[in-house]
Parts: structure tokens; sequence; C-alpha cells
């Protein structure tokens, strides 16, 4: 079903990354979305950096060459996006709305690369979970069902969300 790999990137590489994206001047923007039942008003937030969309031109960031070496390593041949988002600490844990990536392309992937330890995770619509942990990527089918968490011990849950062939 999925590939959990810890220690994906060197610490160089991953500190490359991180020190930009976790910068006060890294540009986030602001995305509400539609929560369903269980939520404030239907809507959860999040803050997010659209690196690379191709249904929107292809790079959408001038620190997109940040991302080089981890797209590498996943030995990308077709790009469809590649976001980072940010969620912020709750009270308790909030369960996302399942949602699936790439709903119409069967031979697409999706990886989750953790940017940092939390205690939030990513679930999938048979129970497995996969806890927030710094430098680890998991991967699955794009059109699998799954969601994310939000997390109570620090002050957001960073990843960056690749699709991918």
């Amino acid at each position: 079903m999925f590939e959990v790999v810890d220690n994906f990137l060197d610490k160089s590489v991953l500190n490359n990354i991180t020190n930009k994206i976790f910068s006060n001047n890294f540009p986030w923007y602001f995305n509400p979305k539609s929560g369903g039942k269980g939520f404030s008003n239907n809507f959860y937030i999040q803050h997010t950096h659209v690196f690379y969309d191709h249904l929107k031109g292809g790079i959408n960031s001038e620190d997109f060459n940040i991302l080089k070496p981890l797209l590498d390593k996943l030995n990308v041949n077709k790009l469809h996006r590649v976001k980072a988002n940010s969620t912020t600490k709750t009270h308790k844990i909030i369960q996302y709305p399942f949602h699936r990536d790439q709903p119409d392309l069967n031979n697409s992937k999706a990886s989750i690369f953790y940017l940092n330890t939390n205690n939030g995770f990513t679930l999938f619509k048979n129970k497995e979970k996969i806890k927030s942990k710094k430098n680890r990527l998991s991967t699955f089918k794009a059109n699998e069902y799954h969601c994310a968490t939000s997390c109570t011990d620090q002050l957001r849950r960073l990843v960056i969300n690749i699709n991918y062939e």
C-alpha cells in the first residue's frame, strides 16, 4: 500500500531545505479548505506554498531549486505538483477530510516528505498511519484516499507533498 523511508535525505540537503522553509521570510499563502462535519464553520485552515503545478504552467516558486536533490532522489519522470503544507498547532489532534491527490491518474505516485517531527500523522482509509518524523518520506498511489492531521506538540506540522510519475 505505501512505502516509508526514514533518513531519506543527507543531512546537508535536508538542512538546506528546512533552513529555507522554516525561515521567517519564506512566503506562505493562506488556504482555507472546506472541512465538512465537525469543523468550525465547516472550514479548516492551512498555509501552503506551491513550488510546481503542471496545470498552472510548471514552476511557481523562485525557491523550486532547493527541492532538486529531493526530486532527483525520487527519480521523477513527470512532475504534476509539488506543494508545501503548514498546519498550525491545535489543542487536540484534528483529522482533516480524506482526499485523493490525483484521482484520475492511476500511474501517478504521491510522496509526502516530513519536515519536522510532531505527533501529527497521515492516515489512510484502512486506518493505517504514518507518523510525522523529520526526514521521513512516505510514497503511495496518488489516487489513494488519505488525510492529514494537525499536531499538538509543535507550533506547526510541515510537509512537502509531491505528485509525480
